[in-house]
């Protein structure tokens, strides 16, 4: 009798901590499942740096431009310091106030953030790069310390004055001196605008053209913008006497560089 009592003392015994410790574990789990889920709901969300970044503006205008040039823009653009953009070359304005020059630079303040450029012209009425070079003409221009130059190398008033090969020279010493004092600066090269049925004057931009090409220059060839040489419709873009753009071939020069630094 004794013994049966012992063995049922024993198994009530076992059941009751079998019991218990099955009461404690799911207790347990349910805590532990309600301190989680308030963790999760008092954790605000946290969003990625990258997904919350706007695009820099930029990115896409500068797609037509020589990736220097370009990522000298997207820097400015980040918060790095404005680029100092400079047009340099023979006066073709003709004394219009809406030259290609004030129609590009317009243009440019109108697609890009405020900021980004700080820009400069300096044109030179009826010199050749003979004289840029003698009379010292281009010390502005070293003195502005431009990030990007856009240089007409004064070729047509160089024409039936300076043969092409020493224009060719000219424009590197010139290019020298200016890049001696910022030597990062990136020059772009541009022809002067086009002539009607010239002869040798198109033949002296070609080669320009190929000095561009083979020293690593980037050459803005607006005349892809003009009329051909040879039909009468280019005379509808030039003044009278064909010594400067009419207001229909200061706008053809400066659509065309817009297209450059602005892709649409």
């Amino acid at each position: 009798m004794k013994k049966t009592a012992l063995v049922l003392t024993v198994i009530v015994s076992a059941a009751s901590i079998s019991a218990g410790k099955i009461y404690w574990d799911d207790k347990i789990q349910r805590q532990t499942a309600t301190a989680a889920s308030q963790r999760v709901a008092s954790t605000p969300a946290v969003e990625s740096t990258n997904s919350i970044q706007p695009e820099l503006v930029a990115v896409n205008l500068t797609k037509n431009l020589p990736r220097p040039a370009a990522d000298v823009i997207m820097n400015a653009e980040k918060g790095g310091k404005p680029v100092k953009l400079v047009l340099f070359g023979s006066d073709t304005s003709n004394g219009e106030k809406n030259s290609w020059s004030d129609q590009f630079q317009r243009k440019l303040k109108e697609h890009y953030p405020p900021g980004i450029f700080q820009m400069q012209s300096i044109f030179l009425k009826d010199k050749t790069s003979k004289e840029v070079l003698s009379e010292k003409l281009y010390s502005k221009v070293v003195e502005a310390k431009p990030d990007l130059l856009l240089l007409e190398p004064f070729i047509l008033e160089d024409n039936g004055k300076v043969g092409i090969d020493r224009t060719l020279e000219n424009i590197t010493v010139l290019k020298n001196r200016i890049q001696s004092a910022k030597k990062d600066c990136i020059i772009m090269i541009q022809p002067s605008y086009p002539l009607y049925d010239a002869k040798y004057y198109p033949k002296e931009v070609e080669k320009l053209k190929n000095y561009a090409t083979e020293n690593g220059i980037a050459y803005l060839n607006h005349w892809e913008n003009w009329p051909p040489g040879n039909l009468e419709d280019l005379l509808s873009y030039l003044n009278e006497d064909e010594t400067a753009p009419s207001p229909r071939g200061q706008k053809a020069w400066a659509d065309y560089l817009t297209k450059v630094f602005v892709r649409k």
